[in-house]
């Protein structure tokens, strides 16, 4: 795709600053003006340049625009389509010139607002993680305090202290706490339990070959 940025007077030249945003959209830039009006040193060297001659009418080029590898969006195409529905002029627009700015800060909108969007799905993205990892803190927590709970439970019934809804295991532990436990009992439990153990042992069946 080929564009061309038609200037009649020195000052619109100079005052232009829009005419970079368009190269993004065509392969070949070159400007038209009447001859001298631009110099070849003032434009970039993939910049064209062609001169009209109102004496003859005739069209020179005086600088053939660089091929360039862009990649054009495909609604481009589109505005150019509706643009040639009819030859005297664009659909909705004014000019080519109106349509192609339009188009540019339509294209610059929805950046901004994919730019907003993206930042916005990132933050909650963030955020949603900071929670999962919460949640799982909190889970380990929990599964510690219930295997402690449960062990506490285990050392609690050595002691004759079944933890429990229905019963009144909270006077019962502050009587032996008060009270304290003897540690000669502890340790005759101990011996009974080990001389049960043996005495179970000794009680099992030889297996015979």
């Amino acid at each position: 795709m080929t564009g061309y940025e038609v200037k009649v007077s020195r000052g619109d030249f100079v005052q232009d600053q829009k005419w970079p945003g368009y190269m993004a959209y065509c392969h070949k830039f070159s400007f038209v003006c009447p001859k001298g009006l631009i110099s070849k040193d003032e434009l970039p060297e993939e910049v064209g340049l062609v001169y009209y001659y109102p004496d003859s009418g005739a069209l020179r080029s005086e600088r053939s625009a660089k091929h360039r590898m862009v990649e054009i969006p495909s609604d481009i195409y589109q505005y150019i389509l509706m643009s040639r529905t009819e030859s005297d002029r664009h659909p909705f627009f004014s000019n080519s010139r109106e349509m192609l700015e339009a188009y540019v800060s339509d294209k610059a909108d929805r950046k901004a607002l994919g730019s907003e969007v993206s930042s916005k799905l990132v933050a909650e993205i963030r955020d949603l993680r900071k929670k999962v990892r919460d949640v799982d803190w909190e889970k380990e927590r929990l599964k510690r305090d219930a295997q402690l709970l449960q062990e506490v439970r285990v050392l609690l019934a050595e002691y004759g202290i079944r933890l429990g809804a229905w019963n009144n295991w909270e006077e019962e532990m502050r009587q032996r706490l008060s009270v304290g436990v003897n540690p000669q009992v502890i340790k005759i439990m101990n011996q009974i339990t080990a001389s049960t153990e043996e005495l179970a042992r000794m009680l099992q069946p030889v297996e015979t070959k």
